[in-house]
């Protein structure tokens, strides 16, 4: 089934339901690569310090993959050269948070720690909590 749509008369295409399952499908994929940035930030804000969180290569790569597939099966090879090598560094990232997991185990577990200095603050500043 062929479904026409039109978006305020300046956007017009015809589209089968597998093609807006594709679409949906690459929207999905730009959610979930777009979202890592707010994870950072609510991280940063958190820590009251510009911070990465582990959860935000996880959430790179998730979303590079979706996109990834998005473009295979689109054939858009700029966007495809553009997005697909980026798996290197985010892998890359998360080899190296986890090799350093495992060599010092206490101190990865301090990189989220609240320090003394941050619990009193937010003690004072929040006594509900």
């Amino acid at each position: 089934m062929v479904i026409q749509s039109s978006l305020s008369g300046c956007l017009a295409f015809t589209a089968t339901r597998a093609e807006y399952g594709w679409l949906a499908f690459g929207m999905l994929g730009n959610l979930i690569f777009g979202s890592r940035f707010f994870i950072q930030w609510l991280y940063s804000e958190k820590h009251k310090e510009s911070k990465v969180p582990t959860i935000f290569w996880w959430i790179s790569i998730a979303g590079t993959c979706v996109l990834f597939t998005y473009f295979m099966h689109k054939r858009e090879w700029v966007a495809l050269w553009g997005n697909g090598p980026q798996l290197i560094p985010y892998t890359r990232n998360l080899m190296l948070i986890y090799r350093k997991k495992k060599q010092d185990p206490t101190a990865f577990e301090s990189l989220n720690r609240e320090t003394p200095d941050e619990r009193a603050l937010a003690a004072a500043t929040h006594p509900d909590l």
